[in-house]
């Protein structure tokens, strides 16, 4: 007979002992995150909305693998918060996927629009949002 999950935590958003060190997309909802300068994805930014909020135009950048090795299947999700319009961009060698649109950078519909990545392989990412 197996042994029952064990929870450490806040019951609404329980943390499974068991869960792998590397596992970060299986982290609790953590608080938003709030940019205020053009933004490049790092670990911290995953499990969390990031917020762009800035009054000009502002790029969030998702690295190479050799400069940041995000975990298959990990999901970055942008929020554009302030009236500057956010672009995410694709870092060198890194490969953008979405419907209707060719591999590259992509800016975000307006204000409170959002957006999320993930990545299917390395150094591929599949974009879903609210893109112009």
């Amino acid at each position: 007979m197996s042994q029952p999950a064990v929870y450490h935590g806040n019951e609404r958003f329980p943390f499974k002992h068991d869960l792998p060190a590397n596992d970060l997309n299986r982290i609790p909802p953590r608080p938003s995150k709030e940019y205020i300068a053009n933004a490049i994805a790092s670990f911290d930014d995953v499990g969390r909305w990031n917020h762009m909020n800035l009054a000009g135009a502002n790029t969030y950048t998702i690295p190479h693998s050799s400069v940041l090795k995000f975990p298959l299947d990990t999901t970055l999700a942008v929020a554009q918060i302030g009236a500057g319009a956010t672009t995410i961009t694709p870092g060198s060698l890194v490969e953008f996927r979405s419907k209707g649109a060719a591999n590259g950078a992509r800016t975000m519909d307006g204000q409170n629009s959002c957006m999320f990545a993930r990545q299917i392989a390395l150094d591929v990412w599949l974009l879903k949002g609210e893109f112009v």
